[in-house]
């Protein structure tokens, strides 16, 4: 599998070694989530990427907040695999 077909879910990436990891994987042509806690330093890494990538905020040292996070990327790897089955989980989980 190329990592163009791969998606790497990166901690610590506005800074250090996770911004430098942030980069390779998009210049290899990756999806790229980045994670940390400041969203706008998370906005100029992603900014600096060729590929396609998403800003997930998370403080791994809240457990809910991390909850919430994994939740969240999961639901966007549903929908991008499977569009069908992200609709479907949609509709049962929108308020009425």
């Amino acid at each position: 599998m190329s990592a163009n077909q791969k998606v790497f879910w990166i901690t610590g990436a506005s800074s250090g070694i996770g911004e430098a990891l942030v980069y390779e994987a998009s210049a290899k042509g990756a999806s790229v989530i980045l994670s940390a806690r400041r969203k706008e330093e998370l906005e100029r890494v992603s900014s600096g990427c060729t590929g396609e990538t998403k800003v997930v905020p998370l403080d791994l040292t809240d457990q809910k907040g991390l909850k919430k996070a994994a939740e969240e990327v999961l639901l966007l790897q549903i929908r991008r695999f499977f569009p069908s089955l992200f609709f479907k989980i949609a509709r049962k989980v929108s308020p009425t």
